[in-house]
C-alpha cells in the first residue's frame, strides 16, 4: 500500500505564482516602454543640439527630469530578469550623466541604448 498525495493544490499555487510574476513583469515592462517612447523625443533633441524654447524649464525638463524619468523607469525594470543587464547599464548612464553639468551632458549613448532596447520591450509586452 502506497500513500496517495494530492499535489494539485500545489501545482495550482505554482502556476498562479508564475502567472502573477509574468503580470508583473509585464507591466513593469510596459511602463519602461511608455516612458523611453515619451523622452526619446528629448534626447533625440539633445543630439541634435537643437536650439530650446524660450521658457527656461524647457531645457530643464530635456537635459535634467529626462535623464532622471528614465533612470527611475530602468531602476524598476532591472527587477526583470530577462533585461536586467540593459536596464542597469542605461539606469548607470542615466545617473553619470546627471552628475555633469547640464550644458555638458551627452545623450547619444542613452539613444543609442534605448533604441536597442524599446523593440524587445515592445516584443515582450506582448509575448511575457
Amino acid at each position: 500500500m502506497g500513500i496517495s498525495l494530492d499535489v494539485t493544490p500545489l501545482i495550482d499555487r505554482l502556476c498562479d505564482a508564475v502567472s502573477a510574476r509574468r503580470e508583473r513583469n509585464r507591466k513593469i515592462c510596459g511602463e519602461a516602454l511608455k516612458c523611453i517612447r515619451d523622452e526619446r523625443l528629448n534626447f533625440e533633441r539633445i543630439v541634435a543640439k537643437k536650439p530650446y524654447g524660450k521658457n527656461p524649464l524647457e531645457r530643464k525638463a530635456r537635459t535634467e527630469y529626462s535623464f532622471e524619468i528614465l533612470g527611475e523607469a530602468m531602476r524598476k525594470l532591472t527587477r526583470v530578469r530577462k533585461f536586467r543587464r540593459d536596464a542597469e547599464e542605461l539606469k548607470n548612464l542615466c545617473e553619470q550623466e546627471l552628475r555633469r553639468p547640464d550644458d555638458e551632458r551627452e545623450a547619444a549613448e542613452v539613444l543609442a541604448l534605448i533604441t536597442k532596447l524599446a523593440p524587445r520591450l515592445a516584443a515582450s509586452v506582448n509575448v511575457i
